[in-house]
C-alpha cells in the first residue's frame, strides 16, 4: 500500500480508482513468488500506478529472466529509467546501469556501495586496496570522489560511536582528506537524526553521538547543541563524552 501512499502525497490527482487500488493490491501480494502473475496484472492498471506496479515487480525479481524485457515493455522516462535502476542495483551489476537513462550515475553509486559494503569489517587500508582493484574491474575513475566518499561513508557511518581515527592511517593525503571530510559529513548526519528524534534529556548527549576523542566533532556539536536540546546551550562536561571503548578502565 505503501505507493498509494506515496501517489497520494506527491499528486493527489494521480491516486487510482478503486478498480485499479484492488489490482495494485492482488499484483503486490503475488510478489515475489508470481513475478509473472503480478506482472499481468500490473499491465491492466492505468495511469502513473501502472509503472510504479511494474517496477516493484522487477525490484522483487531483478534476475528474472524476462526481467529487462519488462522494462522496455514500459514507455520511454522515469518509470522505464527507474525499472533499469532496480534491475542492476538487484543484481549489483554496475554494467547494467548504463540502461537507466537519467539515474545512471546514482545508480552506479548505489551498486558501489553494496559491492563496498561486503569490505566493511576490515581495516580501513584493505577497504582502499580493495576497492582500487574493484574500480579498475569495474572501469571506475578512481579520481571520482564520489566513490570514496560512498566507501568511507559505508565504513564510518555504522551502528557504533563515530570514530575518524582509522582515516589519518592512510598514506593517501587525497585519500585521507576524503575520509576525514567524509566524517564530518556522517557526523552532521547523525545530529540532523538526533534533533529530529528528540526531545533528548539534556545535559547529556544522546547516545547516538558517542565519538571518539575528536576536537573538530566536539566543535561541531557544541555549535549545534541548541538543535538538540531546545535551545539549551552545552555544559562542558556533555561536550567531552567518550566512547565506551575509550573510557578509563
Amino acid at each position: 500500500m505503501w505507493l498509494l501512499a506515496v501517489l497520494a502525497c506527491t499528486d493527489p490527482t494521480s491516486v487510482p480508482s478503486a478498480a485499479d487500488r484492488a489490482r495494485l493490491v492482488e499484483a503486490l501480494h503475488l510478489l515475489p513468488s508470481e513475478p509473472e502473475a503480478a506482472r499481468a496484472r500490473c499491465r491492466r492498471l492505468r495511469g502513473p500506478v501502472r509503472g510504479d506496479c511494474m517496477v516493484a515487480v522487477v525490484e522483487s525479481a531483478p534476475d528474472h529472466h524476462k526481467a529487462s524485457a519488462w522494462c522496455e515493455s514500459l514507455p520511454e522516462g522515469v518509470y522505464r529509467d527507474e525499472c533499469h535502476f532496480q534491475r542492476a542495483e538487484g543484481l549489483v551489476d554496475l554494467d547494467l546501469c548504463q540502461e537507466a537513462g537519467r539515474f545512471v550515475e546514482d545508480c552506479r553509486l548505489h551498486v558501489w556501495t553494496t559491492v563496498a559494503s561486503d569490505w566493511t569489517d576490515e581495516p580501513l587500508d584493505d577497504q582502499v586496496s580493495r576497492a582500487k582493484e574493484a574500480m579498475v574491474e569495474l572501469g571506475i575513475d578512481s579520481d571520482d570522489r564520489r566513490f570514496w566518499s560512498a566507501l568511507f561513508r559505508g565504513s564510518l557511518d555504522g551502528p557504533g560511536h563515530l570514530d575518524r581515527r582509522p582515516c589519518e592511517s592512510l598514506d593517501d593525503p587525497e585519500l585521507r582528506d576524503e575520509c576525514l571530510g567524509t566524517g564530518i559529513s556522517v557526523w552532521h548526519d547523525r545530529i540532523n537524526r538526533a534533533r529530529d528524534s528528540g526531545p533528548h534529556p539534556c545535559p547529556r548527549v544522546p547516545s547516538s553521538l558517542r565519538h571518539s576523542p575528536d576536537p573538530e566533532l566536539v566543535q561541531i556539536l557544541a555549535a549545534r547543541w541548541p538543535e538538540i536540546c531546545s535551545g539549551r546551550p552545552p555544559p562542558a562536561r556533555a561536550m567531552t563524552s567518550r566512547s565506551p571503548q575509550d573510557s578509563p578502565k
